[in-house]
């Protein structure tokens, strides 16, 4: 999962869209998912990467209380603010070789 601010228009791109991603040292082909108009999931999406990593709080403009948990109000800014990007795994390896 990834964020971006809606300002930013690069994701718009990746609509309906596949990469190859590397997990693990193997890579995978993934469809890429885009949510940027559901606030409430894109809300749920950046509390869970918030709890994963409350580093990545400042940059999405969330502050957090003592307990390192973000604040609500903030929170649904900053929904309101961004875009969550999902990767789906396709269940199979890609194809490494050039071209082909």
């Amino acid at each position: 999962m990834a964020l971006t601010l809606k300002a930013n228009q690069w994701w718009r791109n990746l609509r309906g869209g596949t990469c190859t991603a590397v997990i693990r040292g193997e890579r995978v082909a993934c469809t890429i998912h885009i949510i940027d108009e559901d606030v409430s999931s894109i809300e749920q999406n950046l509390r869970a990467l918030i709890n994963h990593n409350p580093l990545d709080a400042p940059f999405a403009g969330v502050r957090l209380n003592w307990r390192l948990k973000p604040n609500e109000d903030d929170l649904r800014t900053a929904a309101q603010r961004h875009v969550v990007l999902r990767l789906e795994s396709s269940g199979s390896s890609a194809n490494t070789t050039p071209g082909g």
